[in-house]
């Protein structure tokens, strides 16, 4: 790491969103399209912690630590936010690799 890199950042949930279950974060978010709900700007705002560590990593020369994708959630929100960054990203490559060319090529005899 060069010294002038600030260390990953830790992200967690705030303390009063650690006792949510993944049912009770499910029903916050259900017709919350915009979070404007506490809970909804909480897994926003761990969903942009979680890609700016990501983000730092992929640009630093070396390879992605393999730690980086084995992230184990502690708590119910944790494991919510991780999915939807997760389907997020896995969205956002497929659609990458529909806009790309096709590079078959084809011979005639």
């Amino acid at each position: 790491m060069d010294v002038d890199e600030p260390p990953p950042s830790i992200v967690e949930p705030q303390e009063r969103f650690r006792a949510l279950s993944v049912a009770d974060v499910a029903a916050a978010l259900a017709g919350d399209e915009d979070h404007t709900n506490p809970v909804g700007r909480e897994i926003e705002r761990l969903i942009e912690g979680y890609a700016r560590n990501l983000t730092a990593e992929v640009q630093r020369p070396g390879s992605v630590p393999a730690s980086l994708l084995r992230l184990v959630p502690h708590w119910p929100i944790e494991a919510v936010a991780m999915r939807l960054l997760k389907d997020s990203l896995r969205d956002a490559m497929q659609e990458a690799e529909r806009e790309q060319p096709s590079h078959t090529t084809t011979t005639t005899d």
